[in-house]
């Protein structure tokens, strides 16, 4: 499930989460992942990308969320 959800990911942080645009993700834990994910969703700014990172995890569920966690600590 969080391989599917993570494609739309996959445009700024690579198709293997090894960064880009956005930031590598490889090497997260699925729980760091959640936690950052949520602060986004609450609107906390974590860096100069946060504003587009509101809108993209805006429709993300909690499972959403930890599902791409988990997918991200499997790369």
């Amino acid at each position: 499930l969080g391989k599917k959800l993570f494609t739309a990911c996959a445009a700024c942080h690579g198709l293997t989460g090894e960064g880009g645009v956005g930031p590598k993700l490889q090497g997260q834990t699925k729980d760091a992942i959640l936690a950052m994910l949520t602060q986004y969703k609450n609107g906390e700014t974590r860096g100069a990308q946060s504003a587009l990172m509101w809108g993209q995890s805006a429709a993300l569920s909690t499972d959403d969320m930890t599902n791409i966690g988990a997918f991200v600590e499997s790369l």
